[in-house]
């Protein structure tokens, strides 16, 4: 299965379920353990079962682009299904199937083409026949994505029937009466558990519409906004989302260097979202928000997108914006999140993304392209994702995404934009994010997408050559790196699982996703440097934040004759063997450390005389993981004091 868009357990057996998947629709009767393909139809959409006879059941099949389309119906149970006269077969995007409770021979169908509404179809028989009753364009633009029909559980003839707004039927959907407005919301800071707009707004992109079991009259909506709820059958409507931004942000988010309750993200159909310190936070711009960006020498300078390039510039602390579009780029192909950076040695320096890169020197005033051609030469394939070095603003790297033809790649540039080179070392998948190693622009990071390949690899020669770098990361779509600033060999990944940790420069990873959602899709990963806090910006469960691990590397000058040698062997199963060699006598404290920097236990404490010793011990009851060692001496004569580190990995 490549994706699964509904799941229906039978009522009467819990055991038994059905998914419908892009590649049809399959039964279990173990609960999940088998699985057979019981309809083999491309693109299966919706599943209705009877609620009295559960051998009955409808499904729906296609949507965007899909092979065919059509809606069936199985009256044994799932072992055959027939195609349903009088209804189109031809449509090419979705169409959910509502079941009256109270009647269940009585159906509608919200039935659409992929960029329009077809209309809304029912019939009194079971599907036995069918006729369209209404032809409202009521999904409109969004007939592949949100659209559905609520039944008033006693009701048949009473609708709520939903797209782009509600509408409300009370004669069988005869006729409709629009209930909502989408673009009635607030802006501003919504207070949690306040209004998010007047009764009548309901965040546009309906996907789902349901009636309470347990009130004939409560209907909730499933939208791109979060969830909204009507007590009386959809006159008024209130949300459900307490100005809490849970909705889905993408990439980039963006904290503000020296104040930790200043952060900006862009949130999928929801606008942009300011961090004030608050849980209800401040919404801005409007559309798709985007990537973000704060001015790190000025906290009043923000900036926030909307899709497919719309860049936008406040100079108030995001009480106000104005466009600062790049009209270099106009006439580009570009993504529908097209990605835009400071550059990190002078943030008045702006680098966006179309088919070209487009650098502005004065904050967005004025912009021209780096260079004159498109960077990717095959397809003109526009750029996904940027990363400039903190060392050497001339070095550039971009990723480029399969827009418009069938090949991803990672471009760098060493002149500032001016020509590019293919790093073709690198695999065929979207390249989600590159990351510059802080102290050292010859070491690179890039986070891959997809499946079937390694996720992240690593450049120690400035592009030239490229090793997979991800060892213990699963095989998912990896969309985010951040290295800790503060210690370079502290490194986390976001993936489609959630967070992993790396504590020796990206060669071994562990999960890190403590007190997060599970499963949860990370979208970006960045570093708050004024309070050394990981975020983790998720697309669908908000943003999260976690300390950062405690600083364990020296900063003093290294001792001379002091050598803290590399545990053997490594990985460890269960006996450890730590090397180690003092050039004077010394008190020593050899100290066991967990990946987030907390004490486990001290392996060896006392006083040792000059020379080479070991330090053994057992370690077989830790789970598996990667872990630090720490030396720490003070010295008998000079009272001088000491500390090294090193990680290992225990399997």
């Amino acid at each position: 299965m490549k994706g699964i868009w509904d799941v229906v357990i039978n009522p009467q057996n819990s055991r038994t379920v059905f998914a419908a998947t892009t590649e049809g629709l399959f039964r279990t009767h173990n609960s999940g353990t088998d699985w057979e393909l019981v309809h083999d139809f491309p693109m299966g959409i919706d599943i209705e079962m009877h609620p009295v006879d559960t051998t009955i059941i409808y499904v729906s099949h296609g949507g965007h682009n899909s092979p065919g389309a059509g809606i069936f119906k199985s009256v044994d149970g799932g072992n055959s299904f027939s195609l349903l006269e009088g209804l189109p077969d031809d449509y090419t995007g979705r169409s959910p199937i509502s079941i009256s409770p109270s009647n269940p021979d009585i159906l509608y169908i919200s039935m659409a083409n992929s960029q329009s509404g077809i209309g809304l179809f029912r019939s009194d028989d079971g599907g036995g026949s069918w006729e369209l009753v209404n032809s409202s364009d009521v999904a409109s633009y969004q007939g592949w994505y949100s659209h559905d029909v609520a039944i008033k559980p006693d009701n048949p003839e009473l609708l709520i029937w939903t797209g782009i707004d509600v509408y409300k039927s009370t004669n069988g959907g005869s006729s409709i009466l629009q209930k909502t407005n989408w673009f009635a919301w607030d802006f501003g800071q919504t207070p949690v558990g306040g209004p998010e707009g007047p009764p009548n707004y309901v965040h546009a992109d309906i996907h789902a519409a349901y009636y309470s079991p347990f009130n004939n009259d409560a209907v909730f909506l499933v939208t791109d906004g979060g969830i909204f709820y009507s007590g009386n059958n959809g006159d008024s409507w209130e949300g459900r989302n307490g100005g809490y931004q849970t909705q889905q942000f993408y990439a980039n988010f963006a904290c503000s260097a020296t104040n930790p309750n200043l952060a900006m993200g862009g949130l999928q159909d929801n606008a942009s979202a300011i961090y004030v310190g608050d849980d209800s936070w401040v919404r801005v711009i409007g559309g798709d928000g985007m990537g973000a960006a704060i001015n790190p020498d000025d906290n009043d300078i923000l900036y926030g997108s909307w899709q497919r390039l719309n860049l936008l510039r406040s100079n108030n602390g995001g009480q106000s914006f104005f466009y600062v579009t790049p009209p270099t780029a106009d006439n580009e192909p570009r993504n529908f999140n097209s990605p835009f950076v400071l550059d990190p040695q002078d943030p008045n320096v702006i680098y966006v993304g179309a088919q070209r890169l487009h650098r502005s020197t004065d904050g967005g005033n004025s912009w021209n392209a780096t260079s004159a051609a498109p960077i990717d030469p095959d397809y003109g394939n526009p750029i996904l994702t940027i990363a400039v070095s903190h060392q050497d603003n001339d070095k550039i790297f971009v990723g480029i995404s399969p827009l418009l033809g069938p090949s991803s790649k990672v471009y760098r540039s060493n002149n500032a934009g001016l020509s590019w080179e293919a790093m073709d070392a690198l695999p065929d998948r979207v390249p989600m994010d590159i990351v510059f190693h802080p102290e050292d622009n010859d070491i690179i990071f890039v986070a891959f997408s997809g499946f079937g390949t390694n996720h992240v690899f690593k450049t120690e020669d400035g592009g030239d050559t490229w090793a997979a770098s991800d060892a213990g990361l699963p095989d998912l779509p990896t969309n985010a790196i951040a290295i800790d600033p503060g210690q370079p060999s502290d490194m986390y990944a976001g993936n489609d699982l959630g967070v992993y940790a790396s504590f020796d420069g990206g060669e071994n990873w562990e999960p890190y996703s403590t007190d997060l959602a599970e499963a949860v899709m990370v979208y970006d990963l960045v570093i708050s440097n004024s309070d050394r806090k990981l975020r983790a910006a998720t697309h669908g469960l908000g943003v999260y934040q976690t300390n950062l691990r405690e600083i364990v590397s020296s900063e003093e000058q290294p001792i001379a004759g002091l050598v803290l040698g590399q545990n053997f062997p490594n990985p460890v199963q269960d006996q450890i063997a730590i090397p180690f060699e003092l050039p004077e006598a010394a008190q020593v404290d050899m100290k066991l450390m967990g990946s987030t920097g907390q004490l486990i236990r001290t392996l060896q404490q006392g006083r040792f005389a000059a020379g080479r010793h070991q330090v053994e011990a057992r370690l077989g009851a830790l789970p598996a993981g990667v872990y630090a060692y720490v030396l720490e001496v003070r010295f008998v004569g000079s009272q001088q004091m000491g500390r090294e580190v090193k990680t290992f990995v225990k399997r």
